[in-house]
């Protein structure tokens, strides 16, 4: 009998406790509706007048604190070739445990990737810090075996290795003013509002870095490779100067590589014709892809220089060998009392981000220079 209840104690200590009402409610179907309304609540909560009840239970229930002027989230993980840190920890944000609406979270990250292109073809890497992270890197490609006689002693051949450092600058979306009756609007989809003018503003500058930046105090752009091919002119480019790029990236980058343009050189290439006299350029299936240029892919990205004396103004190559660091939360601050006097409240988004070329020194990118 004492060993009987000894085990009904072990059973009864191991049982789950029951969650409280308002979190097993949180984890169904209208916790998406809470979750909407209580941002919403949030957005507005300039004065007691600027949310309704119903915002305000929303915000309970989901555990979001109304008061707290910062809201922080992680981005969700929409981008291709995505590599998740192995310390990241959640993706729900730091206020309170409270976890963004998909459709806000959403809006951002959909901004993020459709501006530009480079987002579309690099490798992600989010990370829940942003301390300096080494990649190391090793070019072994010059050295070979070698044929060893009976008897004889193998000869030795160290490894050179080397390392990439991927920093943490830090980007703000600026200020973002929001009239108190378009807060008060309930027709107004603000979530989409918010998410898309903060989201899009910090992907122009994200892109046109990523693109062109110098590696000095800002990420490394991908225009900044290797010079695969100097052009003869600088106003024109041929089909053999083409041939030359695509062919100085190395085969091992030519299974998944492709193309960066701006939109005007993709026009004037498009005009080329191959020995037999055969447009060089094959259109896309849909509207929505660019096409093929010598059976590779086409990325259109408008911060690449077009057609000039000098300007880098096609890239080729394998792009997921681009890094794209982003650090930690996405923050986003609720300024109510600057501007009060004008019944506005300002909102501004700030993120963490890097971008490297993973080169070993065997050039997955090549850039064709004007000449």
């Amino acid at each position: 009998k004492a060993e009987e209840a000894s085990k009904k104690v072990a059973v009864r200590k191991s049982a789950p406790i029951e969650a409280p009402a308002y979190v097993r409610d949180f984890n169904d179907k209208q916790s998406s509706e809470d979750k909407k309304l209580a941002l919403r609540g949030w957005l507005g909560y300039h004065s007691i007048e600027g949310i309704t009840d119903r915002q305000r239970e929303a915000a309970q229930r989901s555990g979001l604190d109304l008061h707290n002027n910062k809201l922080s989230f992680r981005l969700g993980g929409k981008a291709p070739r995505n590599v998740q840190e192995a310390r990241a920890q959640s993706l729900t944000g730091s206020a309170g445990g409270y976890t963004v609406p998909q459709g806000f979270l959403n809006q951002l990250e959909e901004s993020l990737l459709a501006f530009g292109g480079m987002r579309e073809v690099a490798t992600v890497l989010r990370t829940d810090s942003g301390n300096d992270l080494p990649i190391p890197t090793v070019n072994d490609t010059g050295n070979v075996g070698a044929i060893l006689a009976e008897n004889s002693q193998v000869a030795e051949q160290d490894m050179t290795f080397a390392q990439i450092t991927l920093k943490a600058y830090k980007y703000s979306s600026k200020l973002v003013r929001v009239s108190a009756e378009l807060l008060q609007d309930t027709a107004i989809d603000l979530e989409s509002f918010i998410g898309s003018a903060l989201g899009t503003r910090i992907a122009r500058i994200l892109n046109t870095h990523f693109t062109t930046g110098d590696n000095s105090s800002k990420p490394q752009g991908v225009v900044n490779a290797g010079t695969g091919v100097t052009c003869a002119s600088a106003s024109a480019i041929t089909y053999g100067e083409l041939l030359d790029l695509q062919h100085s990236v190395d085969p091992s980058y030519r299974a998944n590589a492709r193309f960066m343009m701006h939109d005007s050189t993709l026009k004037a290439i498009r005009k080329l014709v191959d020995d037999q006299n055969r447009p060089i350029f094959q259109a896309g299936v849909t509207g929505a892809s660019p096409g093929t240029l010598l059976g590779m892919p086409i990325v259109i990205n408008q911060d690449i220089a077009t057609i000039a004396t000098g300007a880098k103004t096609i890239v080729c190559g394998d792009f997921s060998k681009y890094i794209i660091r982003d650090v930690t939360d996405f923050t986003l601050l609720r300024l109510e009392e600057r501007y009060a006097d004008y019944h506005q409240v300002g909102f501004v988004g700030f993120s963490r981000h890097d971008g490297r070329i993973l080169d070993a020194g065997t050039d997955p990118l090549k850039v064709l220079v004007m000449g």
